[in-house]
């Protein structure tokens, strides 16, 4: 016997099926040889829905059932994955996001997709592997840990094990930055020819990026100019130079700053 449930077929002879409100200690009991399939856009709730073995209970409602319903049973269970909140925090200039699943069916996993205001297409950031198919509460999140400056747009696509999906919530940043004076450790390093210098300044300067090899002659000027606040990255190519350590400097206001690097050829 197969039932299913939409806006025009009701369900009337299971037993302490309440609809439209919540009753205490409501109980759905399928026995051998039973499917409930409930549509989406139908709404129902009971405390406990109970699947025996060759019984198929299986939803497409997002939010109809009750969120503290109960699964017993050894039978089938087949749920969407239902997302409880999707949140986001900025962190050390890092944007922090955070979702929660109720139930989960076949669930692969989640991509992370951002979109800037310059930008028209959405940008896939990373992965976040699911929990295949369960009717408990999962909590999951993810590190966009180098955010645009502006107006941001985070969204979760959900991946089948089927490759299907489907797109869950969509939320909204407004991210801004707090530089601060920083240099990093060039990378790769070692190097050969070229390597990347990243720094940071937190207002308006006059900025010099300079290399020294060993003995302290200058091999070459990378900056030197005035920079408004932000971060900056910088190649240098080496290509005419021998192998051996260098030193690169940062001086920006009153900061000052050398790292050492190394060229292999």
């Amino acid at each position: 016997m197969k039932v299913q449930l939409n806006f025009l077929i009701g369900l009337l002879f299971f037993p302490f099926l309440i609809w439209g409100q919540t009753s205490t200690d409501s109980e759905l009991h399928l026995t051998n040889g039973t499917t409930l399939y409930v549509e989406n856009g139908a709404h129902f709730c009971a405390d406990f829905i109970t699947v025996d073995v060759g019984a198929v209970y299986q939803t497409e409602v997002l939010n109809g059932t009750c969120p503290t319903v109960t699964f017993q049973g050894d039978g089938t269970i087949i749920l969407p994955v239902e997302l409880v909140s999707f949140t986001s925090e900025i962190i050390d200039n890092r944007v922090e996001l955070n979702w929660t699943t109720a139930t989960e069916i076949n669930n692969k996993g989640f991509i992370v997709e951002r979109k800037s205001e310059t930008e028209n297409d959405w940008n896939e950031l990373g992965f976040t592997e699911g929990n295949g198919s369960t009717a408990e509460m999962h909590n999951y999140s993810f590190t966009d840990s180098n955010p645009e400056i502006g107006h941001l747009r985070y969204r979760l696509k959900q991946l089948d094990y089927d490759g299907s999906y489907e797109y869950l919530q969509e939320i909204e940043v407004e991210y801004t930055r707090t530089f601060t004076y920083k240099l990093e450790q060039n990378f790769p390093n070692p190097f050969n020819p070229s390597t990347i210098i990243k720094f940071e300044i937190p207002e308006e300067t006059k900025v010099t990026l300079k290399i020294y090899d060993v003995l302290g002659n200058e091999a070459a000027v990378l900056v030197n100019e005035n920079k408004p606040a932000g971060s900056y990255s910088v190649e240098f190519n080496a290509e005419k130079l021998s192998s051996g350590f260098y030193i690169y400097s940062l001086r920006a206001g009153n900061f000052f700053q050398s790292n050492k690097m190394l060229l292999l050829k």
